[in-house]
């Protein structure tokens, strides 16, 4: 199950041709809550390394700075496993905002 949602987002995130003008976005933010919840299977996290890594080192890519927040997210859930309970809505919020508040720290100096 956990692999059908991850291809899902994948899916979403490449050569978004949605009307949405948010649709591409919303998938990464999806992308940056699974990778920090949820473990994927040994043989699937090589591929999702490889899809992040191709959008997080490349300074062209429009989502690069969600490529890299994916890929620390992964490393930490690949290192101490993925969530044992469900995260609450507060909690998933407070993740999102915390990343997004990071970037733009980052970008431009202080929030």
């Amino acid at each position: 199950m956990l692999l059908r949602q991850y291809c899902q987002i994948i899916k979403q995130t490449t050569n978004n041709k949605s009307e949405r003008a948010n649709s591409c976005a919303r998938g990464w933010r999806l992308l940056v809550i699974a990778t920090a919840f949820i473990r994927p299977s040994d043989g699937f996290e090589r591929f999702l390394r490889t899809y992040l890594q191709s959008t997080a080192l490349n300074s062209d890519r429009e989502f690069q700075a969600q490529g890299i927040i994916c890929l620390r997210n992964l490393k930490q859930t690949m290192k101490y496993g993925g969530r044992k309970v469900p995260a609450d809505v507060a909690e998933v919020t407070a993740v999102l905002v915390r990343r997004w508040l990071g970037e733009a720290a980052g970008r431009y100096g202080q929030v």
